[in-house]
């Protein structure tokens, strides 16, 4: 990971492995190394005299590092026997600014229980939420640098996916043939095709999930100046897709219980009771929200011990009003597209030769120009759009979903950036 700030060239724990050194060019990390102390070498700046229990391999001005490191500056990475090119003031070439290296940079994954703060309660990454401009310009930028990977998840595969699972039960249903004269007969049904349908459904759900799973992945790295290649975010999002569907579970649970306490209220104890206790609700619900803001972005990159609850409640501690004004504002960008991109969609649906709904001249419904309450033999088949327009269909609520679900996710994944959120160093 990138890290803000300009220093002295050196050699600093390694952000990924607290067992090495890696080399600060000034702006950033190298691919360099060293071993560290207690794994085959020694660190920088050890004393070579008694005691140390190993020889300082930086004992000699100018002397390597150690077998296998390199100073990429082309010299010695030490001016003086055991001291950093920064000097003696360890503040000075910290690409951290003044005080100890940061802590992420320990290796040392975020575990619970432990603070998402570094030294000097600065936190993981970043200082703290950039201004309402800045978010809603990084968040576009990022999109507009991630684009194809963004549009291989939220379009290529969810259009292949429900492209497939329409046609299924489209050819599952148009041989059905129901007459209604006399007792109501219903011919050509097949459960095969029903089942078939259901399966390639649930398939198709799993495989869009992961494609958004690694959408959230693809974003939040690309936030933090460390993009990733499309395949591997595919194989965060397949490897977190269990994790995601037992705490959504769970989330749906809680919110079908509060439904549950409310419909319950209203019932037995009176509509007033039942009133008070939906206020309550929906103050509790819009605090838990804000709380509970980037339980996406966590799902994705919060370290697997760390729950996507307790690391979104952390990431938005000091920061609820912040937090609910820039959600609020991301809530209308994406009403106001969401508004224009339907209108559209109406607008090019109403041209396709898609499934009609009119009136004939007596006020009755038509269905692609059937009148079903006066068909005596209705067959399924002559209601639905053709294979072309069904899929057509398909594009237009696929692109549209996707320019929301993309602005979100990337607005999502930044702010938990910028708030310093817990992660996975393995991402």
């Amino acid at each position: 990971m990138t890290t803000s700030g300009s220093a002295t060239p050196g050699w600093y724990p390694d952000p990924h492995d607290s067992t090495q050194y890696r080399y600060w060019d000034g702006s950033a990390w190298t691919e360099s190394t060293m071993p560290a102390a207690g794994a085959g070498g020694s660190s920088p700046g050890a004393d070579s005299g008694s005691g140390s229990g190993a020889p300082n391999p930086f004992a000699a001005p100018g002397g390597p590092p150690s077998a296998g490191a390199s100073d990429p500056a082309g010299g010695s990475p030490f001016a003086a026997p055991g001291q950093p090119l920064g000097g003696a003031d360890q503040g000075a070439g910290n690409p951290f600014g003044a005080g100890s290296p940061p802590e992420y940079g320990s290796g040392q994954p975020w575990s619970p229980g432990a603070s998402p703060y570094g030294s000097a309660g600065q936190p993981l990454h970043g200082g703290g939420l950039s201004d309402i401009g800045s978010w809603l310009s990084g968040t576009f930028n990022t999109l507009v640098k991630r684009i194809v990977p963004v549009s291989v998840f939220l379009i290529v595969v969810p259009l292949i996916g429900w492209s497939l699972v329409l046609l299924l039960f489209r050819s599952a249903v148009e041989s059905i043939v129901i007459d209604t004269r006399g007792d109501v007969e219903v011919t050509g049904f097949g459960a095969g095709g029903f089942l078939v349908t259901a399966l390639v459904t649930l398939i198709v759900l799993l495989v869009v999930g992961t494609a958004r799973l690694g959408t959230s992945h693809q974003l939040y790295m690309a936030h933090d100046d460390t993009p990733r290649s499309l395949g591997a975010s595919w194989l965060i999002g397949l490897r977190r897709l269990p994790r995601a569907i037992g705490w959504g579970l769970i989330l749906v649970i809680a919110v079908l219980a509060a439904v549950f306490v409310f419909v319950l209220v209203g019932v037995y104890v009176g509509v007033g009771a039942g009133l008070l206790t939906g206020l309550a609700l929906f103050v509790v619900g819009v605090w838990l929200w804000v709380k509970l803001f980037f339980f996406e972005t966590a799902l994705v990159v919060a370290p697997p011990g760390v729950s996507p609850f307790q690391a979104s409640w952390q990431a938005t501690d000091g920061r609820w009003g912040a937090v609910f004004g820039r959600g609020l504002l991301i809530g209308v960008i994406l009403s106001a597209i969401s508004f224009g991109v339907q209108i559209v969609s109406g607008i090019v649906g109403a041209v396709l030769p898609a499934w009609h709904v009119n009136f004939d001249s007596n006020g009755n419904v038509l269905f692609n120009g059937i009148n079903v309450e006066d068909s005596d033999v209705l067959e399924v088949g002559s209601l639905l759009p053709g294979a072309g327009a069904t899929i057509s269909l398909v594009v237009l609520y696929t692109v549209s979903q996707a320019v929301s679900r993309a602005i979100w996710l990337s607005a999502n994944t930044g702010l938990y950036h910028q708030a310093g959120g817990a992660v996975d160093p393995q991402n």
